[in-house]
């Protein structure tokens, strides 16, 4: 006799939760008290049309191999189906992804025959729907039959299309009309003419036309200009994601001080609260959409990554990269901004022989220390975030909230950073709720009496004790261009200063060959691995 725990609902569905779908099929088959809470969580997520087909009888459809890997599952006998899809139970909420056997045209135009083209009629009950066919030559197949899952409860939309295709751009249009109240949509184009950065979103239109009241967060391709007024006055939009914005900055002059023109007023973006920007150029379209922030706005994280490969002379990238920190900080609202993003990311590497040059091309984030109130800082830029021992000075007061701080320039033809360990050490003890710090530092200077004199001071000290705040860095993250001189001596000083450090990072680099430097460094991470018992 079964324990009376295994008829409460709640209790089989903590159970159910932690099972495989084989696990959860036995489960269903094995008394009536499991049978549908084990198919609720078997059915509650589906990656493929497979399982789908299975429901149908096997004797009436047959295979159709296409190309190497997929299988069109077409109809036999017609009038079989016509009788028998009648009784088939529709699944709950599922979201197909892969696409190795999928249905051919025959068997879409029956369902749909003896469905009556209801949407949604095989999962009535969804909430959330990835329609990304994958590899996209079989997304043609696949598109006619998208209705047969749109289920008038969706709220998240994940919707993959090739924007060069008609009957893509018709189904898009078609769902959209279906889903005014979606909360959540992201919409992926692969196509020639997104990477090209034609807008498709001016070609459907929809961004204008559709009410999207419920709408909270949107990801989406080449947005134009001429959308801002629309996703600016959505009253929900508390998230956005967007992929190579056709948006160019609205002035170019940096330091403008209290001259900066607001084009915006304070009730655009009234409800957004996190930034996320992609952009293949030179942070130029992340630039021109910042600027239609008002100062006023509620924005918490801002996030922005440039994949910019152009071979240009690096004064171009830095203007751009100045331009773009000014922007950020005339634009952006000190009292609600907590995680600040910042990255070049490039798979090319530009060789800069001249010091001279790289000086030239510095970047500098002061403008940055008026947001009292981050938590998170991740500033990479290809030329140059140059540290200097003023700026580490300023760190502490203007970022008491920092826990996470990573500074890093990703050229490795800079001179022997600025900064050493006591600098360091005033950034780590000076910031209270500092956990995680990634810096170049100069470590050659580091004696062996840095960690034993530090070592007994902070023996007769406690968590917070009468010689100051006792840092509580969990993690140290070096990059590939930190000096070292002792390994053992730096071992002591980290041991000393940073009890509480329980990882040690050393960055590398593939256009370094590794080198003295690199070995000691790995030493000192292994003393302090072994020395944490890992």
């Amino acid at each position: 006799m079964a324990h009376p725990c295994l008829s409460v609902p709640e209790v089989l569905g903590l159970i159910f939760d932690s099972l495989s779908q084989k696990e959860l099929l036995s489960a269903s088959l094995t008394c009536n008290n499991f049978l549908e809470p084990a198919l609720d969580k078997l059915w509650h997520t589906v990656p493929a049309f497979k399982p789908l087909i299975s429901c149908l009888p096997a004797h009436l459809l047959e295979t159709r191999i296409v190309g190497e890997n997929f299988k069109f599952k077409a109809v036999v006998d017609i009038f079989a189906i016509l009788r028998l899809i009648r009784t088939v139970k529709a699944p709950k909420p599922w979201k197909p992804k892969t696409y190795e056997t999928i249905l051919s045209a025959e068997l879409i135009q029956v369902l749909e025959l003896v469905t009556h083209r209801q949407p949604g009629v095989f999962s009535p009950l969804i909430s959330k729907l990835e329609w990304a066919p994958e590899p996209w030559e079989i997304a043609a197949y696949a598109f006619p039959g998208y209705s047969l899952y749109l289920g008038p409860n969706i709220e998240n939309l994940l919707f993959g299309i090739h924007t060069n295709e008609p009957t893509h751009l018709a189904s898009l249009r078609y769902v959209l009309n279906r889903l005014p109240t979606l909360k959540t949509i992201e919409i992926k184009d692969k196509s020639y003419s997104a990477m090209k950065g034609v807008p498709f979103v001016h070609q459907c239109g929809y961004l204008t036309s559709l009410p999207w009241e419920h709408l909270e967060s949107i990801t989406i391709t080449s947005v134009p200009a001429i959308a801002i007024p629309r996703l600016s006055s959505l009253p929900n939009l508390i998230a956005i994601c967007l992929h190579d914005p056709e948006i160019p900055p609205l002035y170019t002059r940096g330091g403008l001080g209290d001259e900066t023109p607001f084009l915006s007023n304070g009730r655009r973006f009234r409800s957004l609260r996190s930034v996320e920007i992609h952009t293949s150029s030179s942070f130029t379209e992340a630039i021109g959409f910042l600027q239609h922030l008002h100062p006023t706005n509620q924005v918490r994280s801002i996030a922005v990554w440039s994949s910019c490969s152009d071979e240009n002379v690096p004064f171009f990238y830095a203007t751009n990269a100045r331009l773009l920190l000014d922007t950020i900080h005339h634009h952006l609202n000190p009292d609600t901004l907590r995680m600040l993003e910042i990255c070049h990311l490039t798979e090319e590497y530009f060789e800069i022989v001249d010091t001279l040059e790289l000086y030239s091309c510095d970047v500098d984030i002061s403008p940055m220390l008026k947001f009292a109130n981050l938590e998170t800082v991740e500033i990479g830029l290809e030329y140059g975030v140059w540290l200097t021992p003023a700026l580490a000075k300023l760190i502490p007061k203007s970022w008491p909230k920092i826990e996470s701080l990573y500074l890093r320039s990703y050229l490795e033809e800079f001179p022997v950073p600025c900064i050493d360990h006591t600098h360091i050490l005033s950034i780590a003890h000076g910031c209270r709720s500092l956990r995680t710090l990634r810096l170049c530092f100069n470590a050659e200077q580091v004696a062996a009496e840095d960690g034993r004199d530090s070592a007994a001071q902070y023996a007769s000290r406690g968590r917070d004790g009468e010689g100051g705040p006792r840092s509580r860095l969990k993690t140290l993250v070096v990059g590939p261009c930190s000096p070292i001189g002792s390994s053992s001596s730096v071992t002591s000083f980290l041991v000393a200063h940073f009890p509480d450090l329980e990882c040690l990072g050393c960055e590398s680099s593939e256009n370094l060959e590794p080198g003295k430097h690199t070995e000691l460094w790995e030493e000192v991470r292994q003393a302090i691995r072994g020395r944490n018992g890992a």
